[in-house]
């Protein structure tokens, strides 16, 4: 689960110079997908760990996981620079995704067995962040930009029906 939230923070660095040419902008105009996910991201992952608190890691985590989906479909659907910055500001949401994770790995193993469920989030979100770049490189080279955001949006339906059927 953890993967979509590494995914949709690195996806973006490969799709920057495509975007800077398909709406004859800037780096530094471009550069605010980045900045608007990563600003929502660490307020969500300050805020989120509380809620999941108050009323359920799954529940929250899941609400998490559709709204990363809505906004990649908002940036897949967008035809302008500031549509995908809006779409990116929404999927920030999954930045809270990594503590819910642990907090639920904690939640659900034996004392014994957390540690190595964390390594185990942790090495994922660092293979999926890089893994990220060649598959939204692919995916611009060979289809479109929009892709990058479907694809984004598929992968959190399905970690989010995953958490839904998966998760006690």
């Amino acid at each position: 689960v953890e993967i979509i939230s590494a995914f949709e923070t690195s996806m973006m660095f490969a799709a920057i110079p495509t975007l800077i040419v398909e709406f004859d902008s800037n780096a530094s105009t471009v550069g605010w997908a980045v900045t608007a996910f990563l600003l929502v991201s660490a307020a969500s992952a300050a805020v989120c760990g509380r809620l999941g608190d108050m009323y359920g890691r799954e529940r929250i985590l899941m609400v998490l996981l559709a709204v990363a989906a809505l906004g990649s479909m908002v940036s897949a659907l967008g035809d302008s620079l500031t549509s995908i910055i809006i779409g990116r500001a929404i999927q920030g949401v999954a930045g809270a995704i990594l503590p819910l994770c642990i907090g639920l790995a904690r939640e659900h193993l034996p004392a014994s067995r957390v540690p190595v469920a964390v390594a185990l989030i942790s090495g994922s979100a660092v293979a999926a962040g890089s893994a990220s770049l060649l598959v939204a490189g692919l995916l611009i080279d060979n289809a479109s930009w929009h892709m990058i955001f479907v694809v984004a949006a598929v992968y959190a339906v399905f970690a989010l029906l995953l958490v839904w059927f998966v998760l006690p």
